[in-house]
């Protein structure tokens, strides 16, 4: 049974990409093997060679069937319910929001309006939810009898954990072939970014520097709660109200940090914009890319 747990836990080790889901197949024996403890207590009887006053004091405070029966069923409650707010809302949460999202995008978007989402550094979107309509099934027009099928017109790159200096060539890329298509073939477009608000402030920095480019960000919306492993929240990123995505506005930005506060990092106003600023990372933030015009 021992056999059943650790074959599998060392087995999945060897995988570079690394999930909580993994340890899925050792639930069953974890449950066989320590679920009565949570009854009768880690230990029926004394289980030292010789005693002492140490281990006597475990035994009758930690380990027999009089005590840890109490604090083992407080810890699994506690552990299960912690666990089922961060697997459950927290990690990975905006993913289903996104999806929503789009479901609407794609409802009340032109025909003729190819969407195009790029993510980074959040798990696979479930197209599922977006409800796209299959581009499979042969369909018949009932006016003269025709058959067709549906064109694709939602198209999904999702580039992992990917370095962002490489994701905004990438986006790049993408910029110029949609607006190849635009101009060669009248195909009208939509691109947007998704990524964990954690990555913004790196993300705009790049943009800022990449002026010569012609393409830029502006926020959509942010989906809380959302929180990526691969992109953990900064104690001391910038808020995001210091990050502006407007390179031609430069002075548009809101001073969040206010002198004083710079001069004192231990106020109750710089501890509170603090705590605001990481608040704000657990979200995941979408963007619009377009090409940037000359004004």
């Amino acid at each position: 049974m021992l056999s059943a747990i650790f074959f599998p836990i060392i087995s999945l080790s060897l995988i570079n990409h690394q999930e909580a889901r993994f340890l899925i197949p050792i639930t069953v024996p974890l449950v066989l093997l320590h679920a009565p403890k949570l009854q009768v207590g880690l230990s029926a009887n004394y289980p030292f060679k010789s005693p002492s006053r140490l281990k006597d004091f475990l035994y009758h405070n930690l380990l027999c069937p009089a005590v840890s029966p109490k604090y083992l069923l407080k810890m699994w409650y506690t552990a299960n319910v912690i666990l089922t707010l961060f697997y459950g809302f927290l990690h990975q949460g905006g993913v289903y929001q996104l999806a929503e999202y789009f479901s609407r995008q794609v409802d009340v978007r032109s025909s003729n309006v190819h969407i195009h989402l790029v993510t980074s550094h959040i798990y696979s979107v479930p197209q599922c939810f977006v409800g796209l309509p299959s581009t499979e099934t042969l369909l018949v027009n009932p006016d003269n009898g025709q058959k067709y099928r549906r064109t694709k017109q939602f198209f999904l790159y999702e580039y992992g954990s990917l370095d962002l200096e490489q994701l905004y060539r990438r986006l790049k890329l993408l910029v110029d072939v949609c607006e190849m298509r635009s101009i060669s073939a009248n195909q009208r477009y939509r691109l947007y970014l998704a990524i964990p608000s954690s990555l913004s402030e790196h993300l705009n920095d790049i943009f800022q520097n990449r002026t010569a480019a012609l393409i830029k960000h502006s926020q959509v919306r942010v989906f809380y709660p959302h929180l990526s492993i691969e992109a953990m929240p900064k104690v001391f990123g910038q808020h995001p109200c210091g990050i502006n995505t407007d390179v031609d506005e430069l002075d548009d930005t809101c001073p969040i940090y206010a002198l004083e506060d710079e001069q004192n990092p231990f106020s109750v106003g710089r501890l509170l914009k603090q705590f605001s600023s990481v608040a704000h990372q657990f979200g995941l933030i979408l963007y619009r890319i377009e090409v940037r015009r000359i004004k």
